[in-house]
């Protein structure tokens, strides 16, 4: 029985739905904050949820653990690519919440440093209406970008920048002191973790191996070459299997094997099927039980 990359990824997405506490202690330091933020991303309003005053009727947001890590992470990517002109030009609306934000995860230090900055734009704030008004968007760069002759906020800048090991370090002890609230359970998928399905892995050096991998393309032996290549990613994934790396094994398969299986139909291939039964373990390995399972019974299936 021929096993296609459909059927495996219509049994793997079925089960990718959650992000348990087991998953999250088992994630290194240094993904953590990029984990928990490429799971929640694009699903939950950053502002929290939204509520009625019973009193007087208004409407009110609370934001949660989950949206304040969404909050200094799209602060922190903001001030990176344009400093704190352009943050305040994007997503100026956000940064009451994105202070308080800063005040719980990082500290006092942090939100001093968006207030000064928020209670120095407020009198020039005219200067962003003027930008937005104009009539293209060529125009509109133009304009943005002489903004920062008049909003100069270099010195919080590079105050920013000089905290970053600190603030880094403090993210990351709050999530590990608080992971019960960053966790996510579907009762239909209780007891699985998120797969790359669902959160992206940046890994520099699973992506360098992916991108710049060996054998380099035959037109003349496309089959051969084809091959190899998977036999290449799957040498890989065996080596950070051995490393215990399951995280990057996992990166592998679905940046290096599954596309490629795709691309180039070869499903009904010996290469495949051993990709597919090492990942088994990759899964179990990674906390995923619901996905290693059907997985397995997927190979057995074939097999009969």
């Amino acid at each position: 029985m021929k096993i296609t990359i459909d059927e495996v990824w219509n049994r793997l997405s079925g089960f990718s739905n959650g992000l348990t506490q087991e998953y999250l202690e088992s994630v290194p330091h240094d993904r953590l904050f990029t984990v928990i933020c490429k799971f929640y991303d694009g699903h939950i309003d950053v502002r929290g949820d939204e509520y009625i005053d019973e009193d007087d009727g208004t409407v009110f947001r609370c934001p949660d653990d989950t949206c304040f890590f969404l909050l200094i992470k799209e602060l922190n990517d903001q001030i990176f690519n344009g400093g704190f002109n352009q943050y305040l030009f994007n997503c100026g609306k956000h940064a009451h919440l994105a202070h308080l934000a800063l005040k719980i995860v990082c500290g006092e230090k942090h939100a001093e440093i968006l207030d000064a900055v928020v209670q120095s734009f407020r009198s020039r704030a005219h200067l962003h209406d003027e930008v937005r008004a104009a009539d293209d968007a060529k125009e509109l760069l133009k304009r943005f970008s002489d903004t920062y002759d008049s909003l100069d906020f270099s010195e919080y800048d590079t105050a920013w920048y000089s905290l970053r090991d600190e603030r880094e370090k403090l993210i990351t002890n709050y999530a590990r002191e608080n992971l019960s609230r960053f966790t996510y359970i579907n009762p239909n998928t209780e007891g699985n973790a998120p797969s790359a399905l669902d959160v992206y892995f940046d890994d520099d050096e699973v992506l360098s191996m992916i991108y710049s991998s060996k054998p380099k393309w035959n037109s003349a032996d496309q089959d051969g070459s084809r091959t190899r290549k998977i036999q290449y990613y799957l040498k890989n994934m065996n080596k950070y299997i051995t490393a215990k790396n399951y995280i990057a094994a996992d990166c592998v398969m679905h940046e290096g094997i599954f596309p490629h299986i795709r691309l180039w139909e070869m499903d009904d291939t010996d290469v495949f099927s051993k990709c597919l039964h090492r990942y088994v373990l990759v899964l179990t390995e990674l906390h995923r039980p619901k996905q290693a399972s059907a997985l397995r019974s997927l190979l057995e299936e074939a097999e009969k």
